[in-house]
């Protein structure tokens, strides 16, 4: 599973780029929440424009970032299902406190072809 998320201040959104059934591809926008099928392997394709940003799922381990100029990317097994909170902070030298921005759903692979189905209907 391939997921783009960007940057822009204190909030990650996520895009997955998912494959018509005429074979066309099409980014579909799935805001603040990630959805992958329990034993995937996950790609998180990350990109900044104003500042460096973490990306944060402290229940799942995960912690990186990504910059103006540097995008990141990062790959993890997904082996736990349920839902884990995302944090995310933008570091612009401005104190505030860390901020909740979503969440990594990690779930069956019907369930997760299901939400994927859903999402697809809604972009249409």
């Amino acid at each position: 599973v391939q997921v783009e998320m960007t940057a822009h201040k204190a909030d990650w959104k996520a895009a997955y780029q998912l494959a018509n059934a005429d074979g066309t591809v099409r980014a579909i926008d799935t805001g603040r929440e990630v959805h992958v099928p329990i034993g995937s392997t996950v790609t998180l394709m990350m990109t900044s424009a104003e500042y460096i940003a973490t990306f944060d799922a402290p229940g799942l381990g995960l912690r990186d970032f990504a910059a103006p100029g540097l995008p990141g990317t990062f790959e993890f097994h997904a082996t736990a299902s349920g839902r884990f909170e995302v944090r995310a902070d933008e570091m612009c030298g401005l104190p505030h406190p860390e901020q909740f921005v979503g969440a990594v759903v990690v779930e069956s692979a019907d369930a997760y072809r299901a939400w994927v189905r859903e999402r697809m209907k809604k972009e249409s």
